[in-house]
């Protein structure tokens, strides 16, 4: 029973009283389905850096490496580095480091998160019309498209800051 996985050269003498005779010899592959690990799944990366993806593919035989865009289905490396140059918010999500040889695949899915300033923001008012009654309240919300999401707001009023809290909202 062969218990270990690689490539075996085997041959045979024959033997008798006169002399010996080798025949050539046979080589055999003992398979092994591939097993992937990351050396490297970073998260979260930050918009504009680049982020490196490494995968480390075993096997017998040696496997091919590719990395898959699960969104896309798109191969985007086909080694075991996938480097993202300058990476954006919409590059964020799963990438799939996808192993394969004769015998089977292996598979290793990487979650990419990107970090990103706010952008976006806008202001809105309750009530939304702007002209109001003298003494009335008015209550201002502030908007904004960030990742992580925004934990500060500052509020101006005539370029001066009047407020700056974790609510996105103020009340005046």
């Amino acid at each position: 029973m062969l218990s270990s996985s690689g490539v075996f050269a085997y041959r045979c003498q024959a033997n008798n009283t006169v002399g010996a005779a080798n025949s050539t010899t046979v080589t055999i592959i003992v398979g092994v389905k591939p097993t992937v690990t990351f050396k490297r799944c970073p998260t979260p990366v930050t918009e504009g850096n680049n982020a490196t993806l490494y995968c480390n593919a075993t096997g017998c035989p040696v496997p091919n490496v590719a990395w898959i865009n699960a969104s896309s289905g798109n191969i985007e490396s086909s080694t075991k580095t996938l480097v993202i140059t300058a990476i954006t918010r919409s590059e964020r999500g799963s990438y799939i480091c996808h192993a394969s040889n004769e015998i089977g695949n292996g598979t290793q899915t990487c979650e990419i998160d990107v970090y990103y300033r706010p952008s976006s923001s806008a202001i809105t008012t309750i009530p939304s019309n702007t002209t109001v009654l003298r003494g009335s309240n008015v209550s201002f919300t502030c908007t904004t498209d960030a990742n992580p999401p925004a934990n500060m707001y500052h509020f101006y009023f005539k370029g001066s800051l009047i407020e700056s809290n974790s609510s996105d909202m103020l009340r005046w």
